[in-house]
């Protein structure tokens, strides 16, 4: 009888142990999404950020894209804009060669129609779009078109819709 309580009371304790242990994986990690791209440009995004789109498509070699799109609360956006990481963005608009590059790359990896009617003509915000084989360089929207960027990251914070745009390509 006294073997049997306890093997109850193990089993009992193990499965408590189990669920605790999966609720907290599930549910106090964050989004890797959200996490790649505070890693990407050092800036820390708050909890209460939502990730609105995700598509993201790596193959064994490495090569591949994501694409994010994030929806911040307006109090939350004004304080992310006092980031000093912010120092090394562009002020938008985006010069009209790097919009049609950025455009033609997000058209060309995603099937989603949601994207494909994103305006990247933005008006009042920041930008940085790098080359990621040099990341403490910011890429010139001057040579944009002279160079094909196999290699590259962008971020786009609108500030009139509290959204932020994250991609990658890789080929």
């Amino acid at each position: 009888m006294r073997t049997k309580r306890k093997l109850s009371f193990i089993m009992v304790l193990t499965a408590v142990t189990l669920i605790s242990i999966l609720c907290y994986a599930a549910f106090m990690k964050p989004d890797r999404g959200i996490q790649r791209f505070q890693e990407e440009f050092g800036l820390t995004l708050p909890t209460e950020t939502k990730v609105i789109f995700a598509e993201r498509d790596y193959g064994a070699m490495g090569d591949g894209f994501c694409f994010y799109i994030y929806q911040l609360p307006p109090q939350e956006m004004s304080l992310l804009l006092q980031d000093k990481s912010l120092s090394r963005w562009r002020p938008l608009p985006l010069d009209s060669s790097l919009t049609v590059l950025i455009n033609e790359r997000v058209d060309a990896f995603t099937s989603s129609s949601m994207v494909k009617k994103i305006d990247f003509n933005i008006q009042n915000g920041y930008y940085i779009f790098r080359n990621t084989g040099n990341p403490q360089a910011s890429l010139s929207s001057d040579d944009s078109m002279d160079t094909p960027y196999p290699n590259a990251v962008f971020g786009i914070i609108d500030l009139q819709n509290n959204t932020i745009y994250y991609g990658t390509w890789d080929m």
